[in-house]
C-alpha cells in the first residue's frame, strides 16, 4: 500500500458529533477536549454546546467557536453535514496567539497612554504658564488706582486660559466617554438652525454653508451643548480641509438599521436611529490618517495649531450618548462623517425660555452646609456664597460634616459636597445625613463622575449637579434652583423673587 496517498493525521483536535449530541469520532489530538468535557466517543457533549451545534445544523451554515477549556483557549469551526445529521468540530489552541495578542494591546494601550500624558502636559503647561505669570504681574504691582485697568486685564488674561484649560478638561473626558452629560429630547433641525448663525462665523467666507435637513426628523435624547461642541469639532476640520474654499453640507436623516448592517459595523446596535452627516468637498484623508482620525492627540496639522482632541472628543461623546460615529474619506474626494442618535420615543413639546436670573433673585438667606476637602475650592465657595447672603458651615471631610448634621440645635436648608470625598463619598454622605433629615436637599459638586450617582457619565434626572470649574453667578443658580425645586409656587399675581 503507498501510504503516502493518505493524508498525515490531523495534529490539532477533530472530532464528528450527531445530531443527538453524541461524539461519533475524535482524533488522537481530540482527547485534550474529551478530557476537558469529562467525555468520550459515544457520550455526550456538553449541553450548551449541544445546543449550538444544533442550531448549525438546522442553519446548515458553518459557525465560529471560542472555548475555554482547562487554562486554554480554543477556537472553534463548526462544519455541519446536514444530509447525514452530524457536525465536524475542527479545533485550533490559540492560547500562545491570544497571549501575544494581549500583550500587544497592552503595549499599545501604554503608547497611548504615553503619548496622551505627553500632550495633557503640554497643553497644560501651557495654560499654567499664563495664570502664573500674569498673577506674578499682579503680586509684583503696588496697590493704586493706576493699576486697575492693568489688574482687569491681567485677570481677564488668567479667565481666559482657565477656560481653555477646562475646555481641555472637557475634551478628555469626552474621549473617555467620563464627562457628565445632561440629556434632553430634542430635534436636531431645530438645533442646527439654531447654531448654523455661529457655524456661518467661523468658517471662511469662501466656503459655502448647506443645510439639507428632512422635514419629519424623529428626535433624539442628546446633550444639546455636547452636540454643539461635537459639529462645532467636525465643521472646523472640514474648514481646515478646505483652504481654498468649497462647501460643507450638513445634513439629517431619519434611518431604520437592520441586523445585517449592525453585524458589519462593528458598534452600532440595530433600530430607529437619527442620523448627521457633515460633508466636505476638501483634500480628503490618506488611509493611514482615516485610520487613526479618532486617535487623542493624532493630528496632522502643524505643531501648535491643533491638540489633536477634537475628533477623540466627537468618538466619545457620541459612544457616550450610545450612538455610532463613522468616517468616509478618500485623497481629493473630501469627508463625511455620520453621526447615528438611537431614536427617542418620547414625544417633543415646547418649553419656554426661562428668563436670566438677576442679581437680586439669586439671594437667599438659607444656611448652607459645605462639605469640600480642597482648601481652594472651599474658600472660594464660601465667599461666593456668603456674598449672595447665605450663611455657610464649613467642613473639610464627611465626617465633621456628619457631625455638624447630628446636631439637631443646628439648621441647615442644604447640603454641598464634593462627589469624591475621602474616607467617603458625596452620595454616601447624604444618606448618612438623610437618616436623621430626610428632607434637606443636597447639591452635588464635581469634576467627574462617580456611579453613586451617574450612570455612564450620564446625570440622573433626580441629582442636582454643578460640574467644574464654575463661577459665582454658576454656583449661585445651582444653589438656588435646588433649594427652591420643591416649594410651592406663588399664589397668582404674587412674585415668586427675593
Amino acid at each position: 500500500m503507498n501510504l503516502a496517498r493518505f493524508p498525515a493525521e490531523n495534529p490539532n483536535p477533530v472530532l464528528r458529533v450527531a445530531e443527538t449530541g453524541t461524539i461519533l469520532y475524535a482524533n488522537p489530538a481530540g482527547a485534550v477536549l474529551l478530557n476537558a468535557w469529562s467525555s468520550g466517543v459515544g457520550r455526550p457533549v456538553p449541553e450548551d454546546l449541544r445546543k449550538c451545534l444544533a442550531d448549525a445544523l438546522v442553519a446548515g451554515q458553518r459557525e465560529m467557536l471560542e472555548l475555554h477549556l482547562d487554562g486554554r483557549t480554543f477556537a472553534i469551526t463548526v462544519a455541519p453535514i446536514a444530509e447525514a445529521r452530524y457536525v465536524n468540530l475542527y479545533a485550533l489552541d490559540i492560547t500562545d496567539r491570544k497571549a501575544l495578542e494581549d500583550q500587544l494591546r497592552q503595549s499599545q494601550k501604554m503608547e497611548a497612554v504615553g503619548q496622551l500624558a505627553g500632550g495633557i502636559a503640554h497643553d497644560f503647561n501651557n495654560q499654567l504658564t499664563v495664570m502664573r505669570g500674569y498673577c506674578d504681574l499682579i503680586l509684583r504691582e503696588k496697590e493704586g488706582r493706576e493699576n486697575v485697568a492693568d489688574w482687569r486685564h491681567h485677570a481677564r488674561e488668567i479667565r481666559g486660559a482657565v477656560d481653555r484649560a477646562a475646555t481641555l478638561t472637557g475634551q478628555l473626558l469626552a474621549f473617555s466617554r467620563r464627562q457628565m452629560l445632561q440629556p434632553k429630547v430634542i430635534n436636531l433641525n431645530e438645533q442646527l438652525k439654531a447654531f448654523s448663525a455661529t457655524l456661518e462665523r467661523i468658517i471662511s467666507e469662501n466656503i459655502r454653508l448647506v443645510l439639507n435637513c428632512q422635514d419629519d426628523l424623529w428626535s433624539t435624547s442628546v446633550d444639546p451643548a455636547h452636540f454643539d461642541q461635537a459639529v462645532m469639532n467636525l465643521v472646523l476640520n472640514a474648514r481646515d480641509a478646505m483652504p481654498d474654499g468649497g462647501q460643507l453640507t450638513l445634513e439629517t436623516r431619519n434611518v431604520e438599521l437592520g441586523e445585517d448592517y449592525a453585524r458589519r459595523h462593528p458598534g452600532m446596535s440595530p433600530g430607529q436611529h437619527v442620523m448627521i452627516a457633515v460633508s466636505d468637498t476638501g483634500a480628503g484623508m490618506s488611509e493611514e490618517t482615516r485610520r487613526r482620525a479618532f486617535e487623542p492627540f493624532y493630528t496632522t496639522k502643524p505643531q501648535g495649531q491643533g491638540s489633536g482632541l477634537g475628533l477623540a472628543m466627537v468618538y466619545g461623546f457620541v459612544k457616550q450618548s450610545r450612538g455610532a460615529v463613522y468616517l468616509y474619506s478618500e485623497p481629493g474626494k473630501g469627508t463625511t462623517f455620520k453621526i447615528y442618535l438611537p431614536r427617542s420615543e418620547i414625544s417633543l413639546s415646547p418649553v419656554a425660555p426661562s428668563p436670566k436670573s438677576s442679581q437680586q433673585t439669586l439671594r437667599g438667606d438659607e444656611t448652607i452646609l459645605l462639605a469640600e476637602d480642597d482648601v481652594g475650592i472651599r474658600q472660594l465657595a464660601v465667599r461666593i456664597l456668603e456674598q449672595f447672603g447665605y450663611t455657610v458651615l464649613v467642613t473639610t471631610s464627611p465626617q465633621e460634616a456628619l457631625a455638624l448634621a447630628n446636631d439637631s440645635q443646628r439648621h441647615i436648608d442644604l447640603l454641598i459636597t464634593d462627589v469624591i470625598m475621602p474616607g467617603m463619598s458625596g452620595p454616601d454622605l447624604a444618606r448618612n445625613i438623610g437618616l436623621a433629615r430626610p428632607d434637606l436637599e443636597v447639591l452635588y459638586v464635581s469634576g467627574y463622575t462617580q456611579n453613586a450617582i451617574l450612570h455612564h457619565g450620564i446625570v440622573d434626572k433626580d441629582v442636582n449637579l454643578l460640574t467644574k470649574p464654575f463661577g459665582p453667578r454658576e454656583l449661585a443658580e445651582a444653589v438656588r434652583r435646588t433649594l427652591d425645586r420643591h416649594k410651592p409656587s406663588p399664589p397668582s399675581g404674587q412674585s415668586g423673587g427675593a
